[in-house]
Formats: C-alpha cells, structure tokens, sequence
C-alpha cells in the first residue's frame, strides 16, 4: 500500500489514500451550480470529482470514451443527486475537437474568480477552485517531506503540468507535449511515441547522456 502522499484533481487533493488529507480544496456551491446550470443550457459534458468517485448526468459516447481510455468508473446520477453529494474538488467538461475555446470562454465568462480554469489536453476543461493546481500539489508535498522546492523534479506534457513544472527545481517535457511547456522546461526529451518514456527513465537512472535534452532555462542551475 502506498506510504507517501499523492496529489490528485490537479492538486486539488493531497493525501495518502484512505488517511486524512494534507491538504484538500473544494468548488463553492456557486461555482458548482453556474457549472450545472451551463451543462444544461449548452448540452455540455461534465464529470464531478467527488472524493475518490466521479459522477456524470449523461449517458453520453463521453462517458463510454472517458471511462475507457482514462480506466476510470464514471457513475450516471441526476444532477440534483450529484449536488445533493456534496462538493467536488474539481469539474471536467469534455468536448469534441474544436470546442475547447468557445467552451473555455463559456465557463470563464460565467465563473469568474469562483474557479480557475486550466486544460489538460484539447479536449479537457479542468475547473478548479482558485486556490488549487499541480504547483500547489508540489508544494505540499515539499512541506510534508521537507525536501526544499527547489529539489523537486517534475514530469509533465499539458498546459495544466505549467505551473508545477515552474514550482519544481527542475523540470522535464516532451515534445509530443503542449508546445507552450518547453519555454518552461530545463529539459525537453523526445516524443513519447519515439521513446519518450524509455528516455525519461534513463536520463533519471544516469544511464544516458542527458546534456543534449537540456534547454537554455537549465543554464541558470550551472551558474556560479
């Protein structure tokens, strides 16, 4: 059984499984019915992160799709059900390709400051509340270990990996990844189709040479 935390819902959460968490944030009941109420105006599709279960009004493809690819059961309740459950640490709509902007824009003009939106891919909405993301995450876990911030390494390939991977000592992408994430990264290893993954595990065991992965960022680590 796991011993160490894990920061899960984008940092939302932070705890080892089954104990009390470190740190926990939830949407406010505001955040959470703008949130119902634009899924049923717009025929949106919304999971609700609830503790360790995941609810959704929809029978829709979505649901089938997300539960398949992401191994994950997605309960189907009503959404007054679903509300009547309690508040959920993140909300994650799922839209076809193309819909990502216009719907970002719809939570975002709607939400305000009662959430911060984030995507994990071209087709993720992440909403969490404002005081939640992976840095946060790092954080909590740097103060429960007591290893400093700046000894951290973090791994990541979305846009909501930006700013744990700005948190972290160093940092690592890929770049099958967002493309705005390399900027950001001290180091940049290749595609995960291409190995990417192999590549990761070598240059953490030392067994490749990693300086030619290394970005310009990382040159502020080497400076006397």
């Amino acid at each position: 059984s796991l011993t160490t935390p894990m920061a899960t819902c984008n940092g939302a959460k932070v705890g080892i499984p089954g104990e009390e968490p470190l740190f926990l944030r939830t949407l406010s009941r505001p955040a959470v019915a703008t949130v119902m109420e634009l899924e049923t105006r717009h025929n949106l599709y919304v999971n609700y992160y609830l503790d360790s279960s995941v609810y959704c009004a929809h029978d829709s493809p979505l649901r089938e799709w997300y539960a398949k690819h992401y191994s994950l059961n997605v309960n189907l309740l009503p959404l007054e059900k679903i509300a009547a459950l309690g508040l959920p640490m993140k909300c994650l709509s799922i839209v076809e390709t193309g819909e990502h902007a216009p719907v970002s824009r719809l939570f975002a003009s709607a939400l305000g400051d009662q959430a911060k939106l984030t995507a994990s891919n071209d087709r993720f909405i992440e909403i969490l509340p404002p005081e939640a993301d992976k840095a946060e995450g790092v954080r909590q876990l740097s103060l429960w270990s007591g290893i400093p911030l700046a000894d951290f390494v973090a791994v990541g390939d979305g846009l909501n990996d930006l700013p744990m991977l700005e948190a972290a000592g160093f940092s690592i992408t890929f770049n099958s990844g967002d493309p705005r994430l390399a900027e950001h990264a001290d180091m940049v290893l290749p595609p995960l189709w291409e190995d990417g993954m192999d590549m990761l595990a070598k240059v953490v065991l030392g067994l490749t040479e990693s300086g030619r992965f290394l970005t310009r960022r990382s040159n502020r680590l080497f400076r006397k």
